[in-house]
């Protein structure tokens, strides 16, 4: 499993969105000021634990929306 990195994907005025590119793990903060957003996004990525996902799991997660 590759090592858990902290990506941001999204930043808007009000929601801010990254995703640990190990698991996908997304994690959206609604702090309006960055420094804050970026504070509480890296609280929660710290505290997840990765969950290993096989293909079919990926897949799903991708279409469960369309």
């Amino acid at each position: 499993m590759p090592t858990p990195n902290l990506r941001i994907v999204s930043r808007e005025p009000s929601d801010t969105t990254a995703v640990c590119e190990a698991c996908n793990t997304q994690f959206k903060s609604g702090s309006a000021i960055p420094l804050l957003a970026d504070n509480e996004l890296k609280a929660m990525f710290n505290a997840h634990t990765c969950e290993p996902r096989d293909a079919s799991q990926i897949v799903r997660a991708a279409t469960k929306d369309s």
